[in-house]
């Protein structure tokens, strides 16, 4: 890919997340009693999907891969690592993110996750359910493929 491809590329990505967030913040914004016009969480998902991207095109140029997105609580990851990523961040005193003693998130819908990355280019990468090892995992949404 040139280099006025990718900047293009970029460009085009941050308008699309730019107006993902002002949909994102209208959604927000919703009187009391009042039902959003769009799902939040899956406006969520669209994001955080599109920040990947932005990060995989920007980290391939520098050459390096991303792995999957993981969030604590899903699969084999322990919801317990919630607290240490937050201390890493310091969540609480940058954005206002902290964490009951369930480890549960507040402000409620918002995420923390890791990204891995490597020099390495994965063959394939799979991502999801279909890609975890964790057979009996009671959110899995592929029961009984691959046993």
């Amino acid at each position: 890919m040139k280099l006025a491809e990718a900047l293009q590329l970029r460009g085009d990505l941050q308008k699309r997340l730019e107006q993902l967030t002002s949909r994102l913040y209208n959604n927000a914004t919703v009187q009391e009693g009042e039902a959003p016009a769009e799902d939040p969480a899956a406006l969520l998902e669209e994001y955080l999907d599109r920040c990947q991207e932005e990060l995989r095109q920007a980290q391939e140029e520098a050459g390096y891969y991303l792995r999957p997105r993981f969030s604590p609580g899903y699969g084999d990851f322990s919801i317990g690592h919630q607290g240490g990523i937050l201390r890493m961040l310091d969540a609480s005193k940058r954005i206002g993110l902290s964490m009951t003693d369930g480890n549960m998130l507040a402000p409620t819908k918002s995420v923390t996750a890791v990204i891995g990355l490597g020099r390495t280019k994965p063959s394939r990468c799979i991502e999801g359910c279909e890609g975890c090892g964790k057979r009996d995992c009671s959110y899995r949404r592929d029961k009984g493929v691959g046993e």
